[in-house]
């Protein structure tokens, strides 16, 4: 007994596709039933509508029993390989590109891209290749049941448009060859021009100022078409529309359009993901300089003061030189400095700036500065001539200045006989006038003016024609010791206008009337000033002098000096109570100095009770402060509530001590004293 196995790939006893056994009927694997047949006794299999599913490695297996020796011997056939030729099954529709679909796919600028091509079925595999497609790695993705290759590349603008073909290739299909392609569309930015009109430089200043300039910016390429916009100011855009150029106009160029940087920007969906693109151009405006001058401390400067005139500038071209000009003056660069100006240099001071241009040629610009000088003069007028003593005299202040508004501040007075300056209360103004002038008058007046820059003052001698008088703080004393054989010199001080000749001085001996000397011959005048000089002095040199002095205006002045022998002081005179300086216990009082005899004479004070009789003494040694000046004492432990009276008199060494007489008595009550009971009674003493 026997039975015969047909096998496919798998070679197992238990694997078969088609087994024939002797007395019994053939089996069939499933998937080959109706489709084979066994014949020739079991040693043939006839397969019919054979598919690519039938290829594969086929063999025979004879099994048979052989009965005398009880046992199951097996023989095997070679193997036979079985190959379907077959096309594939969707040709009509081969091949089958993947992983780009122009419609709903974007492919930007510098992406990786992957393109697969693919053919399921057929036997053998479908030959693909790829054609006009970006250079990039293909890769063999096929399995057993399908042809695969994917093409790799780099998707850059240069890319777009192009047709990228997938062919395949199967000669037991009809028409052998198939192909599928795809156009690459790459987003990608257009490339950016920009042309000014007119080319730069502009001109921004002056009559042939740049008008209507343009500036057109131009996209070359570019995928989607972008929308083009200018920014060139803030807060300022021009929004263009999808085309080629985008124009910005400039009605007036101006010197703020200088290094103004414009930016021209495309918009697309490539640079919605992929960032901004745009192209920058920085305008070149050339203008003239534009100056700024300064003067320091100001411009209103006072006279003989300096001032630094600073001039500075801005421009394109950069290279600008500096002149500063007034009048003849003219200096070379951007600051100068005058010194000591005077009022001839008001004016307008012209700072040019000058820059030159390659295509426009010199810029040139002038400035003015106005500088003023502040000046003030002040003189005085005396508006009447040959003024006398009782006359009236008007006094005028006269002014001229920078600025012309004057404040008449004060009058001021220094007598031509002191030196000191008094303040005129109450003499505010351009007019002073005075009536009824004397000679105490004469002297040289000043006005105090302001024009609020300055402050400035005019002085002048206001003469008074008037007679001889004695000068009033320097007359020498008219009382004169003199020793015998001593020299004595007597001095007569005056004022006068006009001045006295010397020969207008006329010295005399009065009394006695017994001169042994020519008193003429012993005087010296000049000026204001006559002396008369005694030299060796004897007994009959003693007695009363007078000089006479005339000037032709009103009466002679005469003064008289008394010339003795050394002797008793004076009687002090004018001795009183100093107000508000007696107390309930001390009072303060003071006299004149008389002449003191020739020697150092010294005071002395006494006072009682004015109900009293005895005197008591208050100082013995005050001293003395010159003949004419006041001497001060205070006078202590007094009573309160009583009466006193004082007296003063002089002392020097005249015959081993001589005292003056006694000067006037005056009488001064002390204050009274409030005293507090512990009843808060008052009680006044």
């Amino acid at each position: 007994m026997e039975y015969i196995l047909f096998q496919k790939d798998d070679f197992t006893e238990k694997n078969y596709i088609a087994r024939h056994e002797e007395g019994s009927k053939d089996d069939y694997d499933i998937t080959i039933k109706g489709r084979a047949t066994i014949s020739h006794g079991g040693r043939e299999l006839t397969i019919v509508n054979v598919s690519v599913e039938d290829v594969g490695l086929y063999g025979c297996r004879i099994s048979y029993f052989e009965e005398h020796q009880n046992q199951y011997y097996h023989k095997a056939s070679q193997k036979v390989f079985l190959d379907v030729k077959v096309p594939p099954p969707e040709w009509r529709s081969a091949p089958i590109l993947r992983r780009y679909n122009q419609v709903t796919d974007t492919i930007y600028d510098g992406d990786i891209v992957n393109l697969t091509c693919r053919v399921p079925g057929g036997n053998p595999l479908s030959q693909l290749t790829w054609s006009g497609c970006p250079n990039g790695s293909q890769t063999d993705l096929s399995s057993s049941t399908e042809a695969v290759v994917q093409l790799q590349f780099v998707a850059s603008s240069s890319h777009h448009g192009s047709v990228c073909t997938c062919t395949a290739l199967q000669k037991y299909a009809s028409p052998q060859e198939r192909s599928s392609n795809v156009t690459l569309l790459i987003a990608h930015p257009p490339t950016l021009d920009i042309m000014a009109s007119p080319a730069l430089p502009w001109f921004a200043t002056g009559g042939n100022a740049t008008v209507n300039a343009t500036l057109n910016c131009t996209a070359t390429g570019g995928y989607p078409p972008a929308t083009l916009s200018w920014v060139c100011k803030e807060n300022s855009t021009q929004n263009g529309t999808e085309g080629p150029s985008l124009l910005s106009v400039f009605p007036y160029v101006g010197v703020d359009d200088d290094k103004m940087v414009c930016v021209c920007e495309a918009r697309n969906s490539y640079t919605a993901v992929k960032g901004r693109v745009f192209k920058t151009i920085q305008l070149d405006a050339e203008y003239h300089p534009q100056l700024e001058l300064t003067a320091l401390p100001g411009n209103m400067i006072k006279e003989h003061d300096s001032v630094r005139l600073m001039c500075s500038g801005h421009g394109n071209p950069s290279n600008i030189t500096y002149r500063w000009e007034h009048g003849e003056w003219s200096m070379a660069g951007s600051n100068q400095t005058i010194l000591n100006l005077n009022r001839t240099d008001t004016g307008n001071y012209s700072c040019t700036g000058a820059s030159n241009s390659s295509r426009y040629g010199q810029l040139i610009t002038v400035q003015y500065l106005p500088i003023t000088v502040n000046y003030l003069d002040v003189q005085i007028a005396i508006l009447e001539t040959n003024l006398t003593e009782g006359d009236n005299v008007t006094l005028e202040c006269q002014t001229e200045g920078v600025p012309s508004l004057y404040d008449f501040k004060d009058w001021n007075f220094q007598s031509y006989l002191m030196n000191d300056t008094q303040l005129l209360n109450g003499t505010r103004g351009k007019i002073l006038h005075m009536e009824n002038i004397n000679y105490m008058e004469s002297g040289t007046y000043t006005c105090v003016v302001n024009n609020t820059a300055l402050v400035r003052h005019g002085s002048k001698l206001l003469p008074i024609l008037h007679s001889p008088k004695l000068h009033p703080y320097r007359q020498a004393s008219q009382q004169v010791v003199a020793p015998v054989n001593g020299n004595v010199t007597l001095s007569l001080y005056i004022v006068a206008n006009p001045e006295p000749k010397p020969a207008d001085f006329v010295w005399t001996k009065v009394k006695p009337d017994n001169a042994s000397r020519n008193v003429s011959e012993l005087a010296s005048s000049a000026g204001l000033v006559s002396n008369l000089t005694i030299g060796n002095v004897r007994e009959s040199d003693y007695g009363e002098y007078c000089c006479e002095v005339a000037n032709g205006i009103g009466e002679k002045l005469k003064v008289c000096f008394n010339v003795s022998a050394q002797g008793p002081p004076l009687a002090p005179t004018g001795l009183h109570e100093i107000p508000g300086r007696t107390t309930a216990i001390s009072t303060q009082v003071q006299w004149v100095s008389a002449f003191s005899g020739g020697l150092t004479q010294v005071f002395v004070v006494e006072y009682k009770d004015e109900a009293g009789e005895i005197w008591e003494t208050s100082a013995s040694d005050i001293n003395d402060t010159g003949e004419g000046k006041n001497v001060t004492h205070k006078i202590d432990n007094l009573t309160p509530a009583t009466a006193y009276n004082i007296r003063v008199k002089a002392k020097n060494s005249y015959n081993g001590g001589s005292y003056s007489v006694y000067s006037d008595v005056i009488s001064i009550a002390m204050k009274g004293i409030l005293f507090y009971n512990l009843l808060n009674e008052n009680l006044s003493l």
